[in-house]
């Protein structure tokens, strides 16, 4: 009934409509299931290395989903994603780590053993709205919901869109007109792992939704909802953990196997209050790469804990899982890094660092080590887009690499930069917004956090609290000094700062039995919270229609229905329905070209614009950028001006692409097709001789 209640909202369908839609596009989610069951298979093949761990399932699933991402990024490289092989490989991979998986499960089994869960089911309840929400938007059509994505943006510019054109190249490979092709991209990878292994024709540009759109884009929505399932992943995992930490820093001799229930009720409040939170849902629905960093330290956390491990390999196994959520996005470096490296070093010996932190270094740069060596072949500097003043530029010039190094820092003072942690950015040009703590998104989760590791300062946890709470100011001037601010990028404090909530209502459990129920009562009330704001973010979507596309999925965008127009679908709809065969279309302005299913030319804005090299062969005469543009294979301009002049403002555009300059261009050498002024889209016509 929640999900049914959820689901009708904004739909046209009704509840039982809208809920018979979400369960049949459910179905998509098989690959997405297959894939992680498979990760789980395959860090069996680790067991020598966690072999007497206390928590040896949530590492085994760790170490499975690293292995497993760097497979798929291995395989993508080498190009066996593609047509037959990809199919026989993809499918493989996952149904060898199913089979260990189910042997594993069967020898259990007939041992008698049944895994401990080792949290408390009923905490999960006061989940149960934010599931909904997160499993009813993975339902929904990319690009569709999330004001505050901008619909998903950066879905249909790379996280999606990168996977499309690598089953269209047949490999995995950097992209000069496309700069997050250079990032690691483990994540993308899975997606194209997902492409490859259901069988996706690979796109053609003739005009016919293929790839990831083939079949009314079902495999888009599976991409969707491997995120939304790491997401569900990340939240037990940090479970896990909190009973990791209360097991390392709260241990009392004999009577800890007593305060197990105790402490197992408040490691699943610490998960549901993940998996509650409004960020969670907004960027778990989306094919984003966010919970596989939350995941990944969570599970390097445990491992870094575990008290069944000796120091080598505790470090070994943790540092493997941050090398791996490296690889699913750069920054954690910045975020998973300091947590885990504290964590370790408070349970390691000083005259053990050196030894271990050397093994723990090199098992990281292992797993990190297929996306240097990528970036170092095909551009020389192995961290590109990063560090472009040692190791070179690559494709870049000076200008691009300076433009692009300056659009991802904040140049404000310390004081600018605590202010934006709490309070709204008021010069924001799109208005007054949130860019840190205090953001809607995060709902209760700070103030929890800081309730608790206050509880945990005084109590059996204290240990625990001072490094976890480092951690945490460490992940907060990561945040403020290397990022350029959005409170997005905060979303790796998930897995420490959950922790942390959950030892301190562990530390107010130890204090008798009317303290731990009033400590669980506000833990439950604060994931009831979060679950009842991540509901009303939902709601508010699309003027509180988000489930107005449930019935239709994808095919909205790549084949508009026959009811709607050329002005209800815009200039995507006009392209993809009448544009000829054959025909090539520059994409200005805009970077996001996922749904179209022709032929287009487009760049992001840190890449080398295909006009900005046309005014620079003939700086004032318009008549010959069009000729240089023909000559590149493109027959029309799609233009959007609102797009060009908010990059000019942001200083993200290349200089020599002004608004200005373009529509001077556009009216003295090209011939205009159609207009849609509400979006501020223009076609035109690039004749094979100037008029």
């Amino acid at each position: 009934m929640l999900l049914a209640a959820v689901a009708s909202i904004g739909s046209p369908a009704g509840a039982a409509g809208a809920l018979g839609s979400v369960i049949f596009k459910a179905g998509s989610a098989w690959p997405a299931v297959l894939y992680l069951l498979g990760a789980h298979g395959l860090g069996r093949l680790a067991a020598p290395l966690w072999h007497g761990a206390t928590f040896a399932a949530p590492i085994q699933f760790g170490t499975g989903l690293a292995f497993m991402l760097t497979i798929s990024h291995l395989l993508g490289v080498a190009g066996l994603l593609q047509g037959g092989v990809g199919v026989a490989l993809g499918l493989g991979v996952c149904v060898v780590g199913v089979a260990i998986a189910c042997g594993q499960w069967a020898r259990a089994a007939r041992a008698g053993r049944r895994a401990s869960s080792q949290t408390r089911g009923g905490a999960w309840l006061a989940a149960a709205p934010a599931a909904a929400v997160l499993i009813v938007a993975s339902c929904s059509p990319p690009g569709w919901l999330w004001d505050s994505e901008f619909g998903g943006y950066d879905v249909l510019s790379y996280h999606l869109q990168l996977p499309q054109e690598w089953l269209a190249l047949g490999s995995l490979r950097p992209l000069d007109h496309n700069v997050y092709s250079y990032l690691p991209g483990y994540v993308e990878a899975a997606y194209l792992h997902l492409a490859a292994m259901t069988g996706a024709p690979p796109p053609t540009g003739d005009g016919t939704p293929s790839g990831l759109l083939a079949a009314d884009g079902w495999r888009t929505l599976s991409c969707q909802m491997l995120h939304a399932c790491l997401a569900v992943c990340a939240a037990w995992l940090v479970a896990r953990a909190t009973i990791a930490a209360a097991d390392r820093w709260m241990h009392a001799g004999n009577d800890t196997h007593q305060r197990r229930p105790a402490y197992a009720a408040c490691a699943g409040l610490a998960g549901a209050i993940v998996l509650a939170t409004p960020w969670t849902a907004v960027a778990g629905s989306l094919a984003y790469n966010e919970m596989g960093i939350v995941a990944l330290t969570a599970a390097a956390m445990i491992a870094a804990l575990d008290r069944g491990l000796i120091a080598p390999r505790r470090w070994l196994l943790a540092c493997a899982l941050v090398g791996a959520a490296c690889g699913v996005k750069p920054t954690a470096l910045l975020f998973a890094t300091p947590i885990v490296a504290l964590v370790l070093l408070g349970t390691t010996p000083p005259r053990y660092w050196v030894r271990t932190g050397l093994l723990g270094a090199a098992a990281g740069l292992a797993l990190l080590a297929p996306w240097l060596i990528r970036n170092a072949v095909h551009g020389g500097n192995p961290v590109f887009p990063f560090l472009t003043a040692v190791f070179g530029s690559g494709h870049w010039t000076d200008e691009q690499a300076t433009r692009y190094a300056a659009a991802h820092a904040f140049d404000g003072s310390l004081a600018d930069r605590l202010r934006l942690l709490v309070l709204r950015d008021e010069s924001d040009p799109a208005g007054p917004r949130h860019r840190g703590m205090m953001h809607a998104q995060w709902g209760v989760f700070f103030p929890l956090l800081a309730a608790a590791g206050a509880a945990a300062l005084v109590g059996r946890a204290r240990l625990g609290a001072i490094v976890l709470g480092l951690g945490l100011a460490a992940q907060l001037l990561a945040w403020m000094f290397a990022t350029h601010l959005q409170s997005r990028f905060l979303m790796p404090m998930l897995a420490p700062g959950a922790v942390l909530i959950g030892l301190g209502l562990c530390g107010l459990a130890d204090r008798g039995a009317g303290v731990r129920r009033a400590a669980l009562a506000v833990g439950a009330i604060g994931a009831l919270v979060q679950s009842g704001l991540t509901l009303s973010v939902y709601a508010a979507q699309r003027s509180s229609s988000p489930g107005l596309l449930l019935p239709v999925g994808t095919d909205y965008f790549a084949v508009p229905p026959p009811s709607l127009d050329d002005a209800d679908t815009g200039s995507l709809g006009f392209l993809n329905r009448r544009a000829p065969s054959g025909t090539t279309v520059y994409l200005l302005g805009e970077a996001t070209p996922f749904y179209y299913t022709g032929r287009v030319v487009y760049n992001t804005t840190w890449d080398r614009w295909p006009l900005g090299e046309a005014i620079d062969g003939a700086p004032e005469n318009p008549s010959a950028w069009s000729e240089a543009l023909r000559r590149r294979g493109i027959d029309a301009v799609l233009v959007c001006f609102p797009e060009l002049e908010r990059l000019r403002r942001s200083g993200y555009a290349d200089p020599r692409v002004t608004p200005e300059r373009v529509a001077r261009w556009l009216e003295a050498a090209a011939v205009p097709v159609r207009a849609w002024p509400g979006q501020g889209r223009a076609l035109y016509a690039l004749p094979e001789a100037a008029p």
